[in-house]
């Protein structure tokens, strides 16, 4: 089972447009057959009247942004004042029913990141979005690249464009971690591990360590987290699946 989906180019580079006090560059450039960058941030990507940045963006992506940021200002009632952008799945449709203990089996690589800077923005064709920088704490399982920093992204974000605030929300991810805390992420043998820009997928297997060393996992294993007391025990059940699976024969 696929957990994340990375950018598969060698060709995705960094920008060199600025990077800001987060740690997070404006843009993350995406490979040359593709239109757009793979990540704007929102400063840059939108100007104050809520249009695309017509020297980042073509056309057709630009009408098609317009033309769903006024339906939802003209259309949607706001709720706590802010704007619903987009439709939140549904995740007891979404979510194919999993165990952590299988997610982890199952994954070829395993890290522990620090979150150091998070920025709100757009991803791939006017997707908002929350990129996170995180720094390599731990390899848990299986070998990453050769970066100390990484990027990761939730389809989640609070951000105001053209004078209205938008709210978008994707209830198969957890909560958005918090900078100055840990999330591990299971990763797939199909991911290729060209750059250090990662794109969650579909089904995130994603675990938060809060700031009171609470822990959340993602949606599908959150009936897990009453039998988790602690982080130390988690990384220890963690361990042991891995050693229950290479004993068992399961070498990858």
């Amino acid at each position: 089972m696929r957990h994340l989906i990375l950018l598969t180019a060698a060709s995705l580079l960094l920008s060199s447009a600025a990077v800001g006090a987060s740690g997070i560059p404006d843009i993350i450039e995406s490979r040359a057959d593709q239109a757009v960058p793979y990540w704007v941030a929102l400063d840059v990507a939108v100007d104050p009247n809520g249009e695309l940045n017509e020297d980042i963006y073509p056309l057709g992506p630009r009408i098609t942004f317009k033309n769903r940021i006024t339906f939802t200002a003209e259309r949607l009632t706001p709720v706590d004042g802010c704007r619903q952008l987009g439709r939140v799945p549904n995740p007891d449709s979404a979510l194919k029913p999993g165990t952590l203990s299988a997610a982890t089996r199952e994954a070829d690589r395993i890290a522990r990141f620090l979150v150091t800077g998070s920025e709100v923005g757009l991803a791939d064709i006017g997707n908002p979005g929350t990129l996170f920088r995180a720094e390599l704490v731990e390899q848990i399982h299986g070998k990453l690249l050769d970066h100390n920093v990484y990027f990761f992204a939730f389809p989640v974000a609070e951000l105001k464009i053209g004078g209205n605030l938008y709210c978008k929300t994707d209830e198969r991810y957890p909560r958005l971690p918090e900078v100055g805390e840990e999330v591990v992420l299971l990763i797939d043998e199909l991911d290729l591990w060209v750059n250090q820009y990662i794109r969650l997928a579909s089904e995130p297997q994603v675990i938060i360590f809060g700031h009171d060393d609470t822990i959340e996992l993602a949606p599908q294993f959150r009936d897990e987290t009453l039998t988790i007391p602690s982080i130390d025990e988690l990384m220890t059940q963690l361990r042991s699946f891995l050693l229950e699976d290479s004993s068992s024969g399961n070498q990858r």
